[in-house]
């Protein structure tokens, strides 16, 4: 006979193993996924003694092996089924290894113990009582399997009450068969739960299920599928197609849409004029008919490319009902005069090339304006510059001369929190930070972090000081933590 049935092997190799008391071979290869079922079946054939002889090596090779110690215990766990008499000592050695790695309490340990494969599903427990660390930990240690048996368990915590699990869940959608986690996860969660869809059986999916208020779209999107969007009464569409022009007229008809961003390369503006978007961020992407902007009389947040630099005097065509604004403006010395329409804006992110004193004093006459992040800013340049006693988080991308921190706390001096990302090889000072009475967190990521002194005089303030090289990516608008 050419073939025989996977188990039977498995059967015959755990009985040669433990008949010609062959353990090493078992335990060597116990990393190994198709040695998983010959090692339990080792487990059920042998004697007690062998039994707990086995089981203690594996424990033993755990302990000496960190790359593979939770696959291992995770193994050793799953062999108890399959012993029919172990002594209690040994029973309870291994279920106290396994209960240093189950269930897991972070992100860290659910890496670790995803290594062991599928079989961690069996012993990964459902929501109650796990608080919400050890719950997304749970999740993401059995999605990381991407065993269709995770399924079941992932349901359970489907309608649970953490935002940031659910979007797990969500994301997750790839993973998996799409009809059978969609009729078991994806129709449990709440409708506003951002669903993270990359292929058309999704998109079918949805549909047949009854729609989603809020849906995150990757890749290639043909019409049809945009014409779906647009039937589904979606309150909140994110857009992500990098090629080719997007057809948003299917769009037009979307009453209900609130948010929609849209990172693609090219797209017509005009038929979203008559929709009721509070929210339109236009991530990347060159865009026509920019004035039916307008006519959102709605909208109180947009986001314009920064690939793309913008005349104030088009900032005529924004509506001027907006509160948080980004965008690239040309300074051509002169005041931003432009800006002062935006009379509710309380959020603003400027990217522009070294601005100028004079192109940013109009900012003082923005009462509201609570949010400033900023590119380029020279802080050397802020000696005369025009106090903004209202702005209480600043963020500065790539700041320039950033000794000069006594200029910052004259020019800000109602500072919450401060934001410094893309420091190359400057040296700061933080002490000199010390005069802003209502500070409470200052976050630096620099290239040189160990330039950075002077947190030590900061009593009572959050400083989080790290490496990190620049990011040019900025999708989403920046939200201050002390608002989180």
């Amino acid at each position: 006979m050419d073939f025989i049935h996977r188990t039977f092997q498995d059967y015959l190799a755990a009985r040669a193993a433990v008949q010609e008391g062959d353990l090493g071979l078992l335990v060597r290869n116990a990393h190994d996924d198709q040695w998983e079922d010959v090692i339990r079946m080792s487990v059920w054939h042998a004697s007690p003694a062998v039994r707990a002889d086995l089981l203690s090596r594996l424990l033993r090779q755990a302990r000496l092996d960190s790359e593979e110690s939770a696959r291992l215990v995770i193994l050793a766990m799953t062999c108890l089924e399959y012993a029919v008499e172990l002594s209690p000592a040994m029973q309870t050695q291994v279920e106290d290894e396994a209960a240093r790695l189950l269930p897991p309490r972070d992100m860290e340990a659910a890496d670790r113990l995803a290594r062991a494969g599928s079989a961690i599903l069996e012993l990964l427990p459902g929501p109650d009582g796990l608080d919400r660390p050890t719950a997304r930990a749970v999740v993401q240690a059995a999605i990381q399997t991407a065993d269709p048996r995770a399924i079941p368990l992932l349901a359970r915590y489907a309608d649970h009450p953490d935002g940031p699990l659910r979007l797990t869940l969500a994301n997750a959608w790839a993973r998996f068969d799409t009809v059978e986690y969609g009729r078991q996860v994806i129709v449990r969660l709440q409708s506003d739960d951002p669903l993270s869809i990359s292929a058309p059986d999704q998109v079918d999916f949805i549909g047949s299920a009854g729609g989603h208020r809020s849906i995150r779209h990757a890749g290639p999107l043909s019409r049809t599928e945009i014409e779906k969007y647009g039937e589904l009464q979606l309150a909140h569409l994110e857009l992500d197609q990098q090629w080719g022009e997007a057809d948003l007229s299917a769009l037009s008809g979307c009453s209900a849409l609130r948010f929609l961003s849209l990172q693609v390369h090219k797209a017509d503006l005009w038929p979203l004029s008559g929709l009721g978007l509070e929210a339109l961020h236009l991530v990347s992407g060159r865009y026509r008919s920019l004035y039916a902007l307008a006519d959102m009389a709605r909208l109180t947040s947009l986001v314009l490319p920064t690939d793309g630099v913008i005349d104030q005097d088009r900032l005529s065509a924004l509506p001027a009902s907006l509160r948080r604004l980004r965008l690239r403006l040309m300074d051509v010395g002169r005041p931003f005069t432009g800006l002062l329409r935006f009379t509710e804006l309380e959020h603003l992110e400027l990217n522009i090339s070294a601005p100028s004193k004079a192109s940013l004093a109009p900012l003082a006459d923005l009462p509201r304006l609570h949010t400033l992040v900023l590119d380029d800013e020279n802080l050397a340049l802020l000696d005369s510059a025009p106090v903004l006693p209202s702005v209480r988080h600043l963020v500065l991308y790539r700041p320039q001369e950033v000794a000069e921190f006594r200029f910052l706390v004259r020019c800000y001096p109602e500072l919450e929190s401060l934001v410094l990302r893309g420091i190359a090889d400057q040296s700061l000072d933080l002490a000199q930070l010390a005069p802003l009475r209502r500070l409470r967190h200052v976050e630096v990521r620099s290239g040189h972090p160990e330039l950075v002194r002077g947190q030590e005089h900061l009593a009572g303030v959050d400083v989080d000081i790290a490496w990190r090289p620049y990011s040019w990516a900025r999708a989403a608008l920046y939200q201050p933590k002390t608002l989180l």
